[in-house]
């Protein structure tokens, strides 16, 4: 094989990785969304949150036309996510027209799973990302005992860890959501199979 080939081939494969990773903690979020136990606190966090940040968007945008929220705009990179966008857009439409009245519907699952794998979860900026350190820690110590080593890229998941930590989720339950995840996706976190399972 010729060296651009091998790097073009060992790039490739890190990129598949890097959305097996992706996948795994989007599943893992939309996992404990939907736990009996959890969804009754996780959605309606969620949910607020998300209405939070889409009014401060369309706030900001002076009625032109919104932007969409970098958590939406993340999680929708994944065919199986595209109507976050649509649903995104309608809420952000709907809010320059009655801002008053507020985003009235209720997101769908794939938004509360971006809010909770990459928004602030309605932390303000200043304040800590987490209240319990310790909790934290054992959240990556849960994800590396499933996922293996959280390298420098698996860190940018750590907002998800943080979220869940201050939603009062156990290590173990984030354990039980990722082995859900993976085992859809071959059993492997951060595989291409956790990638196809979202795309």
């Amino acid at each position: 094989m010729r060296p651009g080939h091998a790097l073009q081939a060992e790039l490739s494969r890190e990129v598949a990785r890097r959305r097996g990773v992706d996948a795994t903690a989007l599943l893992a979020a939309e996992a404990l969304l939907r736990h009996p136990a959890l969804s009754s606190r996780l959605s309606p966090a969620a949910a607020a949150a998300t209405r939070l940040d889409l009014t401060a968007t369309a706030a900001a945008a002076g009625g032109g036309t919104a932007p969409t929220p970098a958590f939406i705009l993340q999680a929708s990179a994944y065919p199986s996510h595209a109507d976050l966008l649509s649903w995104a857009a309608a809420a952000a439409a709907g809010l320059l027209r009655a801002p008053a009245v507020g985003v009235t519907s209720q997101p769908p699952l794939g938004v509360l799973a971006a809010q909770l794998t990459h928004g602030s979860m309605g932390r303000v900026s200043g304040q800590p990302v987490v209240d319990d350190w310790g909790c934290l820690r054992a959240m990556v110590a849960a994800w590396s005992d499933t996922c293996g080593p959280m390298d420098q890229y698996g860190m940018r998941h750590t907002r998800l860890l943080a979220n869940l930590c201050n939603a009062g989720v156990a290590p173990g339950q984030l354990q039980g959501a990722l082995r859900e995840a993976a085992a859809g996706a071959g059993g492997l976190c951060g595989s291409d199979e956790a990638a196809a399972a979202v795309s």
